[in-house]
């Protein structure tokens, strides 16, 4: 989802109760899950006033659904609401999202990684808001939407960009595995499934995949490996149903971490496909992976960077302008011609499609020839220039 201009709600605003005493309502936990797949995600409210509030006509806004409250939910003073998809395990929630009446799903690209949630009150204003990602700065803010009522009316929304004092931040993507959790007014991760699943199989790490020669390519990393036999590899077209489409033998052992690879050749181009690995094992040991989306067509440049200019002082600024097809991280080196490395200049991750411009100095760098390498997860890209003298 690319960065839009919206409006932005810049204050924070407090909810009115019936008393006329200002109060708030906190979101004092959130699990994103895989919301159309499972019964995982969590969203829990919590009214730390002596006063009991009523959330008529409040918003609870994430990126995978948006919700208006009904009549009748009210939070008495100090307790805590807990909201999912439907009762029952993991969670227990006093809440169901399924079957409301102001319920609308919203689907989103994953290609770029992270949600947020969202609490806005029934004047329009939001009281309190979390996102994740791996950077602070994130494409999937600013947003909006529209929340479509049952009895027809449209609800606008809008949500500020990323540097808005109202978001709590933590700095972390997809893991089904994580959840989140206010404590003392900081942002934490939890274990998303901990009274499932106290003592995982396996953890997995570092999911990407690529398309390229008609061929969707899965990579990941598991960090470590405990009484695993096989991995499932599944596929959806969806995001709800997957299929196992293949069995692949487990390598690891429960002291290093393993990589591995999957070849899909059952793909029809153009077409979007989302896979994810699960570990072969009883339900309560089941670990899933995030889920990760890619299009059955080659990008035309998978990664590009220009720089300006190809031949200059070394104190003087040189820019370098660089963009990605995927969303991964991106390592920018300098070497001299005998291939020694003579300084890092980047080293983070990158979101697809967004333009980077990094400006920097090659001081007291001997004049001659060197070269730019750019490595991504797949391959090195290389750009050579001049150094002068002074």
């Amino acid at each position: 989802m690319l960065k839009k201009d919206f409006l932005i709600l810049s204050c924070l605003s407090w909810m009115l109760p019936m008393n006329g005493n200002p109060q708030v309502i906190e979101i004092s936990k959130f699990i994103p899950g895989n919301y159309l797949t499972d019964n995982n995600h969590l969203v829990e409210l919590f009214n730390p006033s002596k006063t009991p509030v009523s959330l008529e006509g409040f918003l609870l806004i994430t990126r995978d659904y948006a919700l208006r409250f009904p009549a009748n939910i009210k939070l008495l003073p100090y307790q805590r609401l807990k909201i999912g998809k439907k009762k029952g395990k993991p969670h227990n929630v006093d809440f169901e999202l399924i079957e409301q009446p102001d319920f609308s799903i919203r689907l989103y690209n994953k290609k770029i990684e992270g949600n947020y949630c969202v609490l806005q009150n029934s004047q329009g204003k939001i009281i309190d808001a979390f996102y994740h990602s791996q950077l602070a700065a994130t494409p999937i803010l600013p947003d909006s939407g529209v929340l479509i009522l049952h009895n027809g009316a449209a609800l606008p929304y809008q949500l500020p960009a990323e540097h808005n004092p109202l978001w709590g931040y933590f700095p972390i993507g997809e893991d089904p595995a994580v959840g989140f959790e206010k404590y003392k007014g900081q942002w934490r991760v939890i274990p998303a499934l901990s009274k499932i699943n106290l003592y995982p199989a396996t953890a997995f790490r570092e999911v990407n995949v690529r398309y390229s020669k008609k061929t969707v390519i899965l990579k990941w990393i598991t960090e470590f490996e405990e009484d695993v036999p096989a991995f499932l590899i599944q596929k959806s077209t969806n995001q709800v149903d997957f299929q196992t489409i293949d069995t692949l033998e487990a390598l690891g052992s429960p002291a290093k971490p393993t990589q591995y690879v999957y070849y899909d050749v059952h793909t029809d181009s153009g077409k979007t496909y989302y896979y994810r690995i699960t570990n072969l094992a009883s339900e309560e040991k089941t670990i899933y992976s995030k889920i990760v989306e890619i299009e059955a067509s080659e990008p035309p440049i998978e990664f590009q960077m220009e720089l300006f200019p190809l031949e200059g002082k070394a104190n003087q600024h040189f820019s370098l302008r660089f963009s990605t097809a995927y969303s991964q991280f991106i390592k920018i080196k300098v070497l001299d011609n005998h291939f020694k490395e003579w300084a890092i200049l980047f080293y983070d991750w990158v979101y697809a499609y967004s333009q980077n411009l990094l400006h920097f100095e090659l001081n007291n760098l001997p004049s001659g020839k060197y070269i730019l390498v750019a490595s991504t997860e797949a391959k090195r890209y290389f750009q050579n220039f001049i150094v002068l003298n002074n």
